[in-house]
This record gives C-alpha cells, structure tokens and sequence, in this order.
C-alpha cells in the first residue's frame, strides 16, 4: 500500500512559498512571473525528498557485515534483506532531481490529484500568457531536450491527475495543459537541431570510466553500447512487442539491450540464444535455467533521451538516461562476497544528473548507483514504482535488482529480455505505443502525446 500522501504534501507546501498570493480558487493567481519557471516545475513535479514507509532487512545485513559461507545463507538473504522493518519509516533525501517523479504513485486518489493539479498550476502561471513565454532561450541544444523531457513527462502527470480531480482542478489542470504545450512547443527540435544534438554526444567512453570490464565492483565499468560502440554486441530487438520498461515509460524513453560473450563470435551467441529458447520456452526467465554462462558474458540495457521534432515525429537522441549491466563472472553460480549478488553476478548502474550534463556534456552526466545506495523497489530507484513493487519500502540497489533478477536464480533466466521470441524477427503490427514514420523516426500514440500534438498552436 502506496502512502504517498507526505511527498504531496512537501510539493504542494514547496509550491505556496513561491508566491504570496491567496491559495488558487479558480480566480486568485499567482501574481508575478518565476524568474526561472522551469526550476519551479521541477522542484514540484521532481521533488528531492521523498518519504518511505520502511526500511528493508537489507540495510541490517549492511551494518552486520556480509560474511556467508555458503550459498544457503546467501539465498536466506536474498529473501529475507526484501522484508520490512517496522517503525522504520525515514525521509529519502536525493541531491539532485530525480529523473522519475513520485508523484505518479499518488495520481489515482483524488484528493492527492487535486494537490498535484494545484501545485503544478501554481508553478507555471502566468506560462498560459503567450506573451509571458520566455522558456525558449535555452542555453544549449542539451538544456532544451532536458526542459523536454522534464515537462513532456510533467504533461503525462496532468492528464491523468486531470483524470481523477474534482471539476474545478480539471478546469485548472486544462490552462495548465495548455500552458505546458506552449512551453513543450518551445522547446521542439529542427532536423538541423536534432543532427547537432546526436553529433554533440561523444563516442568514445569517458575517461573518468573503464572501458573493459575486469570482474571488479571497485571500477566504474561502463560498455561500449553507450556511446554506440556495438560491433561485438549482439542487440535483443523488441520484435514488435515493447519492452516492458519501454512500456512502463509509456514512450518516453527508448530503450535498448545488447549482450555478448567476448570469446564467442556473434553467431554463435545467436544460436546459443535460439537453442534456450527453444529447449525452455517463452517464460524462461521464471525459472531456473541449467545452462552454463560463457566465458565474460555481459548485459546492458541503455535508456535513451527521445527528442521531439517540429514534424511531429521522435527520435532517439541518444544521451543516456540510466544504464544498466550485469556481468557474470562464473559459469554457474558460486559464492563469492565481492560480487553484487554474492553468487557471481556484478551490477553496474548508472544515472543521469542534469547539472553534471551541463556542466560537462564529454561526462555523459551518468553518476554510478553502487550496490549499497538507497533506493526503492522496482525501475526508477530514486522514486516509488506503483507498477513493479507492492510498496514504497526503501531498500539498497543490490536488493532492488536481486529482487527481480537473482532471487534464487543465476544466469541466463535473470535477463528478462531473453524471453523475446526470437521468431518474432520481423515484429508485429498489433503496437499500442508508436508507429514508425521512417527509419528511426516514430509517432507516439499514447492518450497524452495525442493531446499535446493536438494543443500544439499553429505555425505559420
């Protein structure tokens, strides 16, 4: 059970410091322009401080100390560190924006829906006076897709909050609808714009990472694919069916995933792949897979920035959200306490920070997330995930992914993007998330990206 009602809270109390004007009524606005109106959506829509209604076992393994000897125990606490602790609730703080916003774990109540409607319209007025527009002076082609993103997903928060307010705070999520897609507009890209925002993104790894993974969580390992180095990856493609984290971002990420044993060519990891398949079926991954891992045998799933266009179409930008690896040190699982999962699986993940983006775009902006962090259950880490967790129990990120990934398995059936048919090759036209306009170039079909493309003023 979601208790999200003090992350409302802490935005709606964010959002009446902001002005001295008389709470929103339908008729007192706020009265003064935000010096920096994008700031102010943020901090409503992507709080830093979140609360989490308990703490995991995970954390008093932390404190004692890991000292298993043997794979039973290991397993006792991969079941057990998931557990709550009672009376442990805390603030989570964060010391930067999140890239995913709490509040979508509170938009189904309407009371919660009405606060995020009012905060929300509080930030961005008086944004719905064209003439008081100014968010198109970006600095740079990677501050206005990240104010895209930013209110894109700000956009999505509405029309579903919209969805469940009482009529007054619909009345006022429409002007702020309104508002957003004015603001949205602003930032679109020209296919000469677009060019040069892929072109900024370095191919070459950072040097502040390795590039080559040695079995090691002391080294920030980060693989080829994220900056399109690919040649030695096989990718797992969708064929057809959106990958289910690409679905739980309802569009507004891309994402993709490779694998690769480096000691194996590449058709002989794709006949490997088809032959599990083949012998345990389409729900591999929920269950033990007997298979010995090949040698250095690694995955990664890289999230991706999309940029809309003037055309109405998305691309993928390339810059990177989040990464994630897992690496597999054995060929079958062994205790070993210097690995992630203490069985021989070692977790990579990485984060984009908007500020260290900016500041350094060579970075990539990717902040490593280390297995002791905290984090929540399910795909975002940093905020509650109502979708793949059953609560908003704070946990580590080790707990987080063995939670899902390496409970009680290891290898091959922790990957879940192996449950893809592989004689699926060619897709399927039954997609509800997009449509391919040409070659790297999509539509959004979604309720809310039709609703924005819909408010988009006219150009002349």
């Amino acid at each position: 059970m979601f208790t999200l009602a003090n992350v409302v809270r802490i935005v709606v109390l964010v959002a009446a410091n902001w002005s001295c004007a008389a709470p929103v009524n339908g008729t007192e606005r706020p009265g003064r322009w935000p010096s920096d109106a994008l700031t102010r959506i943020r901090d409503v829509v992507f709080p830093m401080a979140t609360m989490a209604s308990a703490k995991t076992r995970s954390f008093e393994y932390l404190q004692q100390g890991y000292a298993f000897t043997s794979l039973g125990e290991v397993l006792e606490q991969n079941y057990r560190g998931a557990d709550a602790i009672e009376n442990s609730s805390f603030q989570l703080k964060l010391s930067a924006w999140p890239l995913e916003s709490p509040l979508r774990a509170a938009l189904h109540d309407k009371r919660n829906s009405n606060s995020i409607v009012e905060a929300v319209y509080k930030a961005l007025w008086p944004a719905s006076r064209r003439t008081s527009l100014r968010l198109n002076d970006h600095k740079s082609l990677l501050a206005r897709l990240l104010a895209q993103r930013d209110l894109y997903q700000t956009f999505w928060l509405l029309t579903v909050a919209r969805q469940h307010a009482d009529p007054d705070h619909q009345r006022l999520a429409a002007e702020s609808l309104e508002a957003l897609a004015l603001l949205i507009d602003a930032t679109l890209f020209s296919e000469v714009d677009y060019r040069a925002l892929v072109a900024l993104r370095s191919t070459k790894i950072p040097s502040s990472f390795s590039d080559t993974a040695h079995f090691t969580l002391s080294e920030d390992y980060l693989p080829g694919p994220v900056v399109g180095l690919t040649d030695s990856w096989v990718p797992i493609t969708n064929r057809g069916t959106p990958f289910r984290h690409f679905a739980d971002y309802r569009g507004r990420s891309f994402v993709k995933v490779f694998w690769r044993a480096p000691y194996l060519p590449k058709t002989q990891l794709e006949e490997m792949r088809a032959q599990i398949y083949a012998k345990y079926g389409r729900n591999l991954h929920a269950g033990a897979v007997e298979e010995p891992i090949p040698k250095g045998f690694e995955a990664v799933l890289l999230r991706t920035i999309p940029a809309m266009l003037i055309d109405g179409s998305l691309r993928d930008s390339g810059w990177p959200e989040e990464v994630l690896v897992r690496i597999f040190k054995y060929p079958r699982s062994t205790i070993d306490l210097a690995t992630s999962d203490f069985r021989g699986t070692l977790f990579y993940q990485y984060k984009l920070t908007r500020e260290t983006l900016l500041k350094d775009p060579s970075s990539l902006g990717l902040r490593r997330v280390r297995d002791d962090d905290t984090q929540f259950f399910g795909f975002f880490g940093d905020t509650p995930d109502p979708i793949n967790s059953y609560s908003d129990t704070a946990t580590t990120m080790r707990e987080n992914c063995i939670s899902c990934h390496s409970e009680t398995f290891y290898g091959f059936s922790t990957i879940f993007s192996f449950e893809r048919d592989p004689g699926l090759e060619f897709g399927s036209d039954d997609n509800r998330f997009w449509k391919e306009l040409s070659p790297g170039a999509y539509r959004l079909l979604t309720p809310e990206y039709e609703e924005l493309t819909r408010a988009f003023p006219a150009r002349q």
